[in-house]
């Protein structure tokens, strides 16, 4: 049901209560004509994020932050998300100058959007790789040479695996070579636990190397595949 009134701000408009008796409706409504119209709060919020970033903007050349590159709107915008992450560093005792000026993109401010302390220890940093299971084979030699994970030995499905295949020779703990004319039962211990190939290897497994490797990275990121190549079940 459709209510008219007059907003706090003095403008007429309409409000829409449904469900609910009819005294609530009246309730809500009485409410609702309390505060501003809709186009008058909107227009608060604007003006007030303005007089924000034109603050934020004017602090950022007191501290002589680098130029940002983006939009007038990107940037008045990652000024104040600039300006709130050097206090929340400032309070901790953290610098922020590497990131502060490295990262001159106001795109880069909006998108990582973050404050916290892990995320300035972090910064920089190369992330850690997956580990993984990786196979090599040498032509000449005819031999496959596997560099598998720590607990490869003790995963008793993993060995159960190993024992389908003839002349498996371990050179290690996370070693192992195999002299095999039957490629295809290597070919399936490599999809099953997700193996990294080299193109000589998948050549001689017949394995389209491009799409081996965006299945591979797709399982790494299934946490269910991971469990299994961390050597669980």
């Amino acid at each position: 049901m459709q209510y008219k009134g007059v907003y706090a701000c003095g403008h007429e408009g309409t409000v829409k209560i449904s469900g609910g008796k009819a005294a609530d409706r009246e309730w809500k409504a009485s409410k609702a004509f309390e505060h501003d119209c809709p186009e008058c709060q909107k227009k608060a919020k604007e003006e007030e994020i303005r007089v924000i970033n034109e603050e934020s903007a004017s602090d950022s050349k007191k501290l002589r932050f680098p130029e940002l590159e983006g939009s007038p709107k990107q940037i008045a915008w990652a000024n104040t998300i600039r300006l709130k992450f050097y206090d929340f560093c400032v309070e901790r005792g953290i610098s922020p100058d590497e990131v502060i000026d490295n990262e001159t993109s106001a795109s880069w401010w909006i998108d990582t959007h973050t404050c916290d302390e892990q995320f300035v220890a972090e910064y920089g940093k190369e992330p850690e790789q997956e580990s993984c299971r990786e196979i090599t084979y040498d032509a000449d030699d005819d031999i496959f040479t596997l560099k598998l994970l720590d607990g490869d030995k003790q995963n008793e499905k993993f060995m159960k695996s190993l024992e389908k295949i003839e002349n498996v020779n371990w050179i290690s703990d996370t070693g192992i070579t195999i002299h095999t004319k039957k490629a295809l039962k290597v070919k399936r211990l490599v999809y099953r636990y997700c193996f990294v190939i080299d193109q000589n290897t998948a050549d001689r497994l017949e394995i389209d190397k491009a799409e081996y490797d965006e299945g591979l990275k797709r399982a790494i990121e299934d946490q269910k595949i991971l469990k299994r190549i961390d050597g669980g079940n």
